[in-house]
């Protein structure tokens, strides 16, 4: 009976994610002109749609390298290629096993069940690995509202944001240093990493404006992606579908952009994500239970 209630319990909420997914979309796509989406996916210029997808999975690779130096602390020696394989085995998880964290959830069950590792231990690297993604994310978020419209409606000059983004580095590291003081050599070196993993999507979004032949608003369709890639963060919806497109929708008004060119990069994004989780199916002979 428990274990009915269990299963009750977990494809509940799987069914309640999609349903919200499902419903976001529906509101999305009632708001906007089909046929201006479709004219805009046919024009796309598939060679930056390529290289979008090339650095889009260098972003994979820089966080898979990020999460083995928390491993690395813990006690856990993967070899880099063993750990990169086992990153995109959790992302294939993640479209397998619909929620944001399903792909970590089974890389903690893997390593806590073949290397004998606590799974306390793994939980909370990867947790504050997560965290320090977030960080680096708030942080670009700020610098990037400095360029984009907002910073008009928003009576702050530039040396305010200059302020900000100091002062968030000395806030986080007192964060840290309560909550996760057993990765603190780390702070600088993981923060970097994170930084420079989330400077990549940043390009992968540039990349998709190139390819939707969009020059105009760059900054305030970045501004609203990382908007929206906070948003995603919230387990509400399957792998951030419709979340993203509801931020894209919302934030058009402030922002100015086209709002069609805003799902569409959402839409994009979405689909570089899933052909990129696709190689994980040829690693789980790699990762038996």
């Amino acid at each position: 009976m428990v274990g009915f209630e269990k299963m009750f319990k977990t494809y509940g909420m799987i069914f309640a994610k999609i349903l919200l997914s499902c419903l976001a979309l529906w509101w999305v796509f009632r708001k906007v002109d089909y046929g201006h989406l479709f004219a805009l996916f046919w024009q796309v210029d598939w060679c930056w749609l390529m290289v979008s997808f090339l650095v889009f999975n260098m972003s994979r690779w820089i966080a898979a390298y990020r999460l083995n130096l928390f491993f690395d602390q813990i006690g856990l020696s993967l070899s880099q290629v063993f750990n990169l394989k086992l990153y995109y085995l959790g992302m294939f998880y993640n479209f397998l096993l619909p929620g944001g964290i399903s792909g970590d959830g089974y890389k903690v069950y893997f390593l806590n069940k073949h290397y004998q590792v606590r799974a306390m231990d793994l939980v909370y690297a990867t947790l504050v690995d997560r965290v320090t993604g977030l960080f680096s994310l708030c942080w670009l978020l700020v610098m990037v509202a400095g360029y984009a419209t907002c910073a008009v409606w928003l009576p702050i000059s530039t040396g305010w944001y200059l302020g900000v983004m100091l002062l968030l580095w000395p806030i986080f590291y007192g964060v840290y240093s309560l909550v996760a003081r057993r990765f603190l050599s780390l702070f600088f070196w993981s923060n970097v990493w994170a930084f420079f993993m989330q400077l990549s999507q940043v390009f992968v979004v540039i990349c998709l404006l190139q390819a939707l032949h969009e020059p105009l608003h760059m900054a305030d369709y970045v501004f609203a992606f990382l908007i929206s890639s906070m948003v995603s963060v919230f387990p509400f919806s399957f792998g951030g579908i419709g979340a993203r497109e509801l931020t894209f929708m919302y934030l058009q008004p402030w922002l100015g952009y086209d709002v069609h060119t805003g799902i569409m990069v959402s839409a994009l994004f979405f689909l570089l994500t899933l052909l990129s989780s696709f190689p994980g199916i040829f690693f789980l002979a790699l990762c038996p239970d």
